[in-house]
């Protein structure tokens, strides 16, 4: 990590770098990411604040989503080739072959 902060002074950027975690930010996942910021000359950059957490908190935040919560609006799979929902049914549009 030393190396990328002198490698960016060098040429005059000053870097800031914060390990954040997805799910603290509404993500469905629970990755860990390290997030550098660099800014020619004096870098004043903030890193976010957590939008969610873990377990409530008596700040009122959101708990973290899972799967589930992230896929809830998607319509139904097909099951036997006609959509659950009848929005769509793909299996009456003709196919032509291309070849």
């Amino acid at each position: 990590m030393e190396e990328i902060y002198e490698a960016f002074s060098k040429i005059g950027f000053e870097v800031r770098h914060q390990e954040l975690l997805a799910a603290d930010f509404g993500t469905p996942q629970m990755r860990r990411r390290l997030i550098f910021i660099a800014a020619k000359g004096k870098n004043t950059f903030r890193f976010p604040v957590p939008s969610h957490v873990e377990n409530e908190d008596m700040f009122g935040l959101p708990c973290y989503n899972g799967a589930g919560d992230s896929m809830s609006h998607l319509i139904e799979p097909m099951v036997l080739g006609k959509m659950a929902n009848t929005a769509v049914d793909l299996t009456s549009i003709p196919l032509r072959s291309i070849a």
